[in-house]
């Protein structure tokens, strides 16, 4: 892990390993930072605090937040408490992958995985940030000393282990055009919703749409207004058109 910025910023969410506690302060160290940090006891949690291991003990990883740096002394507060679910959940899963993406390069890289994970943390500010470059443009691995046929092998390992989560909206609707050209409209109706999403007939006249994608609220924002689209062109064609509401899979 990169240790470039040797002080984090006020406010960064971090990773930290607990090193140990001495009266009423929790030592930590910043998992992609070479220092260690503290946390109060009165930023562990909200109220009195009865048992401090009921919270955190030696070795286990979790989520801070900074609360103050000292760039003179190096001194750094933290703070447990003031950490949202979302940011804990999101850190964590990018650790999570982290870790499987350091399985796979030991895999696939044997003794050269330790000279190109140096060189990785030279180069990028974390493991996961070089992980998301490279997935996205597997070129990014020449930077590192990765050559063809490893990146090749890299990147076949990482679409067998490691899986995104993806998330699933659809509809059911009913379509009516009584017109003569009534296929005709509802032909046309289908052809002006985007190929992100699966239009398909189940009976007349009942359809399904439905959309699958990785980012919840964009994948959301996006059916919505596709769906409005579809329900003001329905009714410029003069088809009745019903929708139900969103069925989240």
């Amino acid at each position: 892990m990169s240790l470039k910025e040797k002080i984090p910023k006020e406010g960064e969410i971090v990773l930290c390993t607990v090193k140990k506690i001495i009266g009423t302060s929790v030592f930590c160290n910043l998992e992609h930072y070479n220092t260690e940090a503290v946390i109060p006891f009165s930023e562990v949690s909200p109220g009195r605090i009865r048992n401090i291991r009921n919270y955190v003990v030696p070795n286990k990883i979790i989520v801070c937040k900074i609360l103050r740096v000292d760039p003179k002394t190096k001194y750094i507060d933290l703070s447990l408490r003031r950490v949202d679910f979302k940011s804990k959940k999101d850190l964590l899963a990018k650790f999570k992958k982290e870790k499987s993406f350091l399985s796979i390069l030991k895999v696939i890289l044997k003794n050269k995985s330790n000279e190109i994970v140096e060189k990785i943390k030279s180069k990028y500010h974390t493991i996961y940030d070089f992980f998301e470059k490279f997935v996205g443009d597997p070129k990014e691995g020449k930077k590192v000393g990765l050559n063809d046929k490893e990146i090749k092998e890299i990147i076949k390992l990482i679409k067998e282990r490691i899986k995104e989560k993806r998330y699933k909206l659809s509809v059911e609707l009913e379509l009516k055009c009584n017109d003569e050209d009534a296929l005709e409209k509802i032909k046309k109706l289908a052809s002006s919703i985007p190929d992100k999403i699966s239009f398909i007939y189940e009976s007349a006249p009942k359809y399904s749409l439905s959309i699958i994608g990785k980012d919840y609220k964009k994948l959301e924002k996006f059916f919505k207004l596709e769906l409005e689209k579809l329900e003001k062109n329905a009714k410029k064609l003069n088809c009745k058109i019903k929708i139900s509401d969103l069925i989240k899979g």
